[in-house]
């Protein structure tokens, strides 16, 4: 009779100790994936370039992104608009990498999906085309027997001046 409550201390004990370490890992995929970098994507925009396609014309001309400028929008002569996309290949090979190196030792396996799109007037334009300027991620996982994390990510690029200085 004096054994019952020691019973179920241990019962409670092993319980919660059990849910907290769960949590804390099922926490530590959700911020690893959701709290991603931006920089990762930043570093994957190219600018579409305004070069000459009529030798080759499998030829994509693009350009690496270069930001100049400061605040002051009072020289419209030299401001021009710029159109960007992301660099595919290099952007899903930087997120893989990221996934790999932080979750290392805390799942087994995962999945990764990527869907590129035109992003205009607040919608997502599914697109196969070099020129996507929006990415939508899709990570599952599962990081202890039956618990799984299934979570989605987008990502576009906005519209973008720049003053040019000659």
């Amino acid at each position: 009779m004096m054994l019952t409550p020691l019973i179920y201390c241990s019962i409670i004990l092993v319980s919660s100790i059990s849910t907290f370490f769960l949590g804390t890992q099922g926490m530590y995929v959700n911020r690893t994936f959701l709290n991603m970098p931006v920089s990762l994507f930043e570093a994957n925009v190219i600018s579409i370039g305004e070069g000459n396609t009529e030798n080759d014309p499998n030829v994509l001309n693009i350009i690496p992104r270069v930001i100049k400028g400061d605040d002051d929008s009072n020289k419209e002569e030299n401001v021009e608009t710029r159109y960007y996309c992301f660099d595919k290949d290099n952007l899903e090979n930087d997120i893989k990498n990221y996934l790999n190196v932080n979750l290392k030792g805390k799942v087994d396996s995962y999945q990764i999906a990527l869907k590129y799109y035109i992003f205009e007037n607040d919608e997502f334009i599914e697109d196969n085309s070099d020129e996507v300027n929006a990415v939508k991620i899709r990570f599952k996982c599962r990081y202890y027997k039956y618990f799984e994390f299934d979570e989605n990510l987008s990502f576009y690029i906005k519209e973008f001046t720049e003053e040019t200085y000659e």
